[in-house]
């Protein structure tokens, strides 16, 4: 019987998602219900990794050139843009009540605009 209510409780365990900072139009991520707090528009993703790969190609797409692993180069002035590492990158959200995410705790490596 323990162990079908440990099975049960992993179940039920909700999955963060992260927010990448990129425009809805040019998001890769999945539009999924958010808080009421959090404005609409907003696109996550499951895993930072996932994120990461979404700012990165939209980084490409704005013309930006890859010097590095997580390093870019402005097409404007050749200022050097940073990534957060891929582990770290996009605002946390922790799973709601009704199936909503909204904001964790520890909002940090993204820049949302």
């Amino acid at each position: 019987m323990a162990v079908s209510s440990a099975s049960h409780a992993a179940s039920k365990k909700r999955v963060k998602r992260r927010l990448c900072g990129v425009p809805f139009q040019e998001c890769r991520g999945e539009a999924g219900k958010l808080s009421p707090g959090l404005s609409s528009g907003l696109k996550s993703h499951v895993t930072p990794q996932e994120a990461f790969e979404c700012h990165r190609a939209w980084l490409l797409r704005q013309g930006y050139k890859q010097v590095g692993s997580r390093e870019f180069e402005s097409p404007h002035d050749g200022c050097i843009f940073v990534l957060t590492k891929k582990g770290r990158i996009g605002a946390m959200l922790r799973g709601g009540k009704e199936g909503r995410h909204m904001p964790s705790h520890f909002l940090g490596g993204c820049l949302i605009g």
